[in-house]
């Protein structure tokens, strides 16, 4: 007999044997047990997962077929103001057409269609999406799953200028979409500069605000609850089960991603955040169980 195969298998049963439904219940903010959310809809595409992310597909897999509790998603916004369920600033990263999303009117990508960046690049067939058919989707169903907001500004702007026109706009249809569709309890907007969070929290104080952080201490984490945001989401790596425990004890929400494999999996559900961005939902669930 192998010992040495015998052995890592072994020690990942103790592991799920030791944090057991302890880990995975009671050690968030409310009590209640960590959700699953998965990563640009049923997880980035590898051997395993076809589906673009951020693509319909992916994004109704992971929730309807997979069971996540939600989907974190990346929106960009085009020329004329419609928020598009994209990851990248540029349309050629991820489809068969070209350009800056930025610079682009809806009505000239909307047919842009999605590749598998794994699978030799093959066109899945499947077009863009937008985020207020998204909020239309969920808004209709009787539990509206969760939607994390990746939020952000494209960084080739000519000057802060144009910069700052662009999230200004964006910020207005953020809020704008969000209140339509009365999707403030389970929509969660995540971004990484303090002053555009305090913008959107200055045109909207119902929006659920997430601190999107590179790196943690007690004074970051009293910083955020002073801004009264809903939370923080981090790197799985970059926080400790210490801290994520003192963001709860200030009230404060935990997001961690960057989750994928079992140890990975098994320490970020140890740790006892809220929810976790996964890119495997079917292995977190089974860790959960």
């Amino acid at each position: 007999m192998n010992t040495k195969i015998l052995w890592p298998c072994a020690f990942a049963l103790l592991l799920l044997s030791c944090f057991g439904k302890d880990a995975a219940q009671g050690n968030t903010l409310t009590g209640a047990r960590i959700q699953v959310i998965g990563h640009g809809g049923s997880g980035f595409d590898s051997i395993d997962n076809f589906f673009p992310a951020n693509a319909r597909k992916s994004i109704l897999h992971g929730v309807d077929i997979l069971g996540a509790d939600g989907v974190e998603i990346d929106v960009q916004m085009t020329k004329d103001s419609v928020l598009v369920l994209y990851h990248d600033d540029r349309l050629e990263t991820q489809t068969n057409c070209t350009g800056r999303i930025a610079d682009a009117f809806w009505v000239d990508i909307q047919d842009c269609r999605f590749r598998s960046n794994i699978v030799f690049n093959y066109d899945v067939k499947e077009s863009l999406w937008t985020l207020e058919s998204l909020l239309a989707d969920f808004a209709s169903r009787d539990d509206s799953p969760w939607i994390n907001l990746d939020v952000g500004v494209p960084l080739d702007f000519d000057s802060d200028l144009e910069a700052g026109k662009y999230f200004r706009t964006l910020a207005r249809q953020l809020s704008r979409l969000i209140g339509q569709y009365q999707a403030e309890k389970w929509v969660y907007v995540e971004m990484a500069l303090l002053s555009e969070l305090q913008y959107l929290q200055s045109i909207d104080a119902d929006l659920n605000l997430v601190w999107l952080l590179g790196a943690i201490d007690a004074e970051i984490l009293r910083l955020t609850a002073t801004e009264n945001f809903w939370g923080i989401v981090m790197k799985n790596k970059d926080i400790d089960k210490d801290l994520v425990e003192e963001a709860h004890r200030l009230g404060l929400g935990v997001i961690l991603y960057n989750v994928k494999i079992r140890q990975g999996t098994l320490e970020a559900v140890e740790k006892g955040p809220d929810l976790i961005e996964t890119d495997n939902i079917p292995l977190l669930h089974s860790v959960l169980e």
